[in-house]
């Protein structure tokens, strides 16, 4: 997987998923609107969701990983191009969240699984 040109994920089997498109609705009532019903706000964000296991031969190579993954982060305010490792093209996306959803596994490879998302910014 690379994210503006960078590889992210590298140690990784990874699954992408698209999350739901649509309008966001706000209730009337949250708006000071009276009435039933909601009120549609604009677009959804598009977000892309991607999961997997960072994986390494050693516990120390697992935080290298770790580390490199959560510096791309860090340094991700800028939208970029997300392209997967079946050659889907995300454009205009930012690298919002990346978050360890396990315990570190040892066993002949040392693995963490994660969780991590890419949303399309609405300006």
């Amino acid at each position: 997987m690379l994210f503006n040109s960078e590889p992210v994920f590298v140690s990784s089997p990874l699954q992408v998923s698209v999350e739901p498109r649509g309008v966001q609705l706000v209730s009337r009532r949250a708006l000071g609107v009276p009435g039933p019903g909601s009120v549609p706000v604009g677009p959804l964000e598009s977000g892309i969701l991607v999961t997997g296991r960072l994986q390494a031969g050693t516990l120390a190579q697992l935080l290298d990983e770790i580390n490199t993954v959560n510096l791309t982060l860090e340094e991700s305010s800028a939208p970029g191009q997300l392209v997967d490792d079946a050659g889907r093209v995300f454009d205009n996306v930012t690298f919002v969240r990346f978050e360890q959803t396990g315990p570190i596994v040892y066993g002949r490879v040392v693995s963490v699984p994660f969780r991590a998302r890419f949303v399309g910014l609405i300006l």
